[in-house]
């Protein structure tokens, strides 16, 4: 299996979020993603080459993901006593978008896909930014809805900025190579 190597230290990828994370990823990779993210990722990776695993626990999604994903398996990150049956050093990448926020324990899953990595592999995370423009909009205005802004989804158990999720990943033992952010336009409405 060939290996593209990603942009280099520091070098941000263009586009949206899916295609920026697919960049990252890069061609021809093993990859295990915790949770699927609608298709357009997956689609990204599948046409890229990539083999890739979806760890997902929602049936309608599972089925979804089936689609592009070689094989797809129904575990829940979010307990933290969930079963990891995932095999040590076999993977490149371990993708997790939009996932560490709905964790109760990020940094205990951040740990333990350190062996999940082949030599050589990498953690790609991508999180809403509280600290966007429109969600401090809204802050200033009273308002407060995480189903209507959309850089803040429904169900996180935290929220994060850019320096909190530097944080917690370098406190894994992690080295951040790529900070990256999505730019969205504001609305009159915000």
């Amino acid at each position: 299996m060939e290996h593209h190597t990603p942009p280099p230290r520091g070098q941000a990828p263009s586009g949206d979020i899916a295609s920026k994370l697919a960049e990252v990823v890069g061609r021809d990779r093993r990859v295990l993603q915790f949770a699927f993210s609608g298709g357009a990722l997956e689609s990204l990776l599948h046409d890229q080459g990539c083999v890739l695993t979806v760890v997902e626990p929602s049936e309608p999604d599972a089925i979804r993901a089936e689609e592009w994903a070689e094989k797809v398996l129904d575990i829940d990150l979010a307990d933290p006593g969930g079963a990891w049956r995932f095999p040590e050093g076999e993977w490149d990448v371990v993708l997790l978008p939009d996932v560490v926020e709905r964790l109760k324990d990020p940094g205990s899953v951040l740990r333990k896909a350190r062996d999940l990595l082949a030599e050589g592999g990498c953690v790609v995370i991508s999180v809403p930014n509280v600290a966007h423009a429109s969600v401090r909009l809204s802050l200033l205005r009273g308002q407060f809805d995480c189903g209507e802004i959309g850089v803040v989804e429904e169900g996180p158990a935290r929220y994060f900025t850019r320096s909190s999720i530097t944080d917690l990943v370098q406190g894994c033992g992690y080295v951040v190579d790529i900070v990256d952010s999505v730019e969205r336009a504001l609305s009159r409405d915000e």
